[in-house]
């Protein structure tokens, strides 16, 4: 189907009895065709959509946006491996937790509960995505459980969507720098790091932190991303605002690697400047080749006639 809408040209309607007429034809439309952009479906067909595993050519920003100075050298790339295959998929499992990557999973603030689950697959940090009513409330939390398996606990508060795609990236970057940071982990499990993020469902808000999490890390776009973790976790769900909301920080991830790479490529082309002082034969020739340049507008015939073209004259 043609995105583009077919525009029909109405002539207007002069009568021959009128004290006017016109001085070209005209429309009632203007001619421009009008987009209508194709909505971004919720579930994606995983046969069509691919990606690959992140490295640091995909992750094309300034550093400090996302990720520490030198976290590709700190961290084992073999992290972000996406070889996890995602399980068969039953109504029961969505209040379980899925491994979307091999340090990242995403579920229900009720997997905190089993307290087993948690030891016996090596969390070292629980990050809660929450709104900041269930926060005052302190009805999603892991400092409990953290407190109890003795590892790390934080949380991003947000009011609503909108604050929620503000705070991705110091998401992220907690994600990021838990990573890179200097402590070894859990022995005996791999990898040493796992983080589990979660919300009430696990479906919303969270999913939409680690959605975020794999566009920036996998240079993905929202489709890809979404179909990735989809895969793993069936399901989340995303509402047409928060969707909205989500193609909206795609635009601003696109804007912000065209600059980080028109800034890299400058700092590797710029030559070196050289400069030298300008003899006084070299500015009376400019002054000359300015004489040469003049043009006299006065001339009608080089100046166009900037007066509109009025659309009726007198009979």
């Amino acid at each position: 189907m043609n995105p583009f809408s077919q525009v029909q040209e109405v002539p207007m309607i002069h009568s021959e009895d009128s004290r006017y007429i016109r001085n070209h034809e005209y429309s009632r439309t203007s001619g421009i065709p009008q987009v209508h952009a194709p909505s971004t479906p919720l579930i994606y067909d995983s046969d069509k959509i691919s990606h690959k595993d992140a490295m640091v050519a995909t992750h094309v920003f300034q550093e400090g946006d996302f990720a520490c100075r030198n976290f590709f050298e700190k961290v084992d790339m073999d992290y972000f491996k996406t070889s996890v295959k995602p399980r068969d998929w039953n109504y029961s499992m969505r209040r379980g937790a899925q491994q979307i990557l091999p340090f990242l999973y995403l579920g229900p603030s009720s997997v905190l509960k089993d307290l087993n689950f948690l030891q016996e697959n090596g969390f070292t940090l629980l990050l809660a995505v929450r709104s900041r009513q269930s926060a005052l409330a302190r009805l999603v939390s892991g400092e409990l459980p953290a407190k109890h398996l003795g590892i790390e606990a934080d949380y991003i508060d947000v009011t609503d969507s909108q604050e929620l795609i503000a705070a991705f990236p110091r998401a992220i970057r907690r994600i990021n720098d838990h990573l890179a940071s200097p402590e070894p982990g859990k022995e005996g499990t791999w990898p040493p790091k796992k983080i589990f993020v979660f919300c009430e469902s696990g479906n919303e808000r969270s999913a939409m932190v680690v959605i975020a999490y794999v566009m920036v890390m996998f240079n993905l776009d929202l489709a890809c991303a979404t179909n990735m973790v989809q895969q793993r976790r069936f399901s989340i769900s995303m509402e047409e605002k928060a969707r909205q909301l989500m193609m909206n920080f795609e635009s601003i991830l696109v804007a912000m690697r065209d600059v980080e790479d028109t800034r890299r490529t400058v700092a590797v082309t710029r030559p070196m400047a050289v400069s030298k002082k300008r003899s006084r034969s070299d500015l009376h020739d400019d002054m000359r080749d300015d004489d040469d340049m003049d043009i006299d507008e006065s001339d009608e015939s080089l100046t166009p006639n900037r007066r509109p073209l009025a659309p009726f004259k007198d009979r």
